[in-house]
Formats: C-alpha cells, sequence, structure tokens
C-alpha cells in the first residue's frame, strides 16, 4: 500500500513468492482489494501517489515536520548509549 500511495507503479514482491509460492498472490490482491474498498478507493489509480511529495508546495517543511515527530518519539530506553 505504502509504494503505491507514494507512487509506484510496481512493487517487488520476491520474498512473498518464495516464502508463499505463487499462490500467495491470490492472497496479496484480495487483501490490497479489501484494504482499499475499506478505506474508500475504488481503482489502485485513486490510491496511487496520494502521498507523493512531488506536487507538495513545502517539502522541507514537511521534512521538519517528519524529523520533529521523530525526536519527539525517542526514549532513552531505546537510545544506543543506553540512557546516559
Amino acid at each position: 500500500m505504502k509504494a503505491v500511495a507514494a507512487g509506484a507503479q510496481v512493487v517487488q514482491l520476491v520474498s512473498a513468492l518464495l516464502r508463499g509460492g505463487p499462490t500467495c498472490l491470490t492472497e496479496i490482491r484480495r487483501e490490497f482489494e479489501r484494504w482499499g474498498d475499506a478505506n474508500g478507493y475504488e481503482h489502485v489509480d485513486y490510491l496511487r501517489g496520494r502521498m507523493s511529495l512531488a506536487g507538495y508546495q513545502d517539502r522541507d517543511g514537511e521534512r521538519r515536520g517528519k524529523y520533529k515527530r521523530m525526536l519527539q518519539s525517542w526514549h532513552a530506553s531505546t537510545s544506543v548509549i543506553g540512557g546516559h
């Protein structure tokens, strides 16, 4: 979903195919369609590129916002330096 929402025309499924065999493609498609229906996307083209920054005017502001959220989510217990 994320890759398509970012604008991808294709996604790599090699790992899924190696683990689940060709029959996993049916399940992937079914889940993709289920998610799209549940979230109001009638066609994959309506989802494709919805999260792309290509047409976004304030890319720097978006980057700052993501950086700020990352800093706010940091916890000392997960620090590489053990909270020091």
